[in-house]
Parts: structure tokens; C-alpha cells; sequence
């Protein structure tokens, strides 16, 4: 999936279908966002919101953990990529440098 490069906020409305654990606990990662796991009772799952995220390629991880939180029983990742601008690239700073040099001279 792909997120324009404008949009500043995203937020993500997991469902979990659970056949096994009464009231699991979840877990989520935004990977080149979040440092670790967020890990809460299925009860108080909400919706999970991001602000500011640069441009770039993420992983939402979604996870099952047993009660003691230790072990992940199931998985699911989905990848998306925030994309970038022209101003987002190295060369485009190179040309806004370069200008002012190139009509001073």
C-alpha cells in the first residue's frame, strides 16, 4: 500500500479473530517507528494512530501473545510505503545550494 507523501496522520483499525485464548493479549510494532512491541488485552484494543511518519517503508506488525505475554502464538505483518517528494532527496538540497553559487557567478 502506498500513503501520499501529504497525509500526516494514519491510523489503523486491527481486528483480531481469536478460536483459542479467552481475551489474548495483542501486540503491535510499527517497525522504523516504534522501538518495541505495544502489548495490551484484546478488550482494550483500539484504533492505533501515527503522526508524522517520514517518508519511507514500513512493517505493521500484529501479534497474539499467550497470557504471560512471552510467547507470540500467531503474526501478521502488512507492509506500506510513505512516499517521497522530490524535496525528500539529496539531490534536490544539491540543487538549492547550487543555484545561489551558479547566479552569483
Amino acid at each position: 500500500m502506498k500513503i501520499p507523501r501529504g497525509i500526516s496522520r494514519v491510523e489503523i483499525f486491527p481486528e483480531v479473530i481469536n478460536y483459542t485464548i479467552q481475551d489474548p493479549n495483542v501486540g503491535y510494532m510499527l517497525e522504523g517507528f516504534d522501538r518495541e512491541w505495544t502489548i495490551v488485552p484484546l478488550n482494550s484494543l483500539n484504533s492505533i494512530s501515527y503522526t508524522n511518519l517520514r517518508a519511507g517503508d514500513y512493517v505493521f506488525r500484529l501479534a497474539v501473545f499467550d497470557n504471560s505475554r512471552e510467547h507470540m502464538v500467531d503474526e501478521r505483518t502488512y507492509t506500506f510505503t510513505k512516499e517521497r517528494e522530490m524535496y525528500d532527496s539529496g539531490w534536490f538540497i544539491l540543487y538549492l545550494l547550487s543555484v545561489p553559487l551558479i547566479t552569483a557567478g
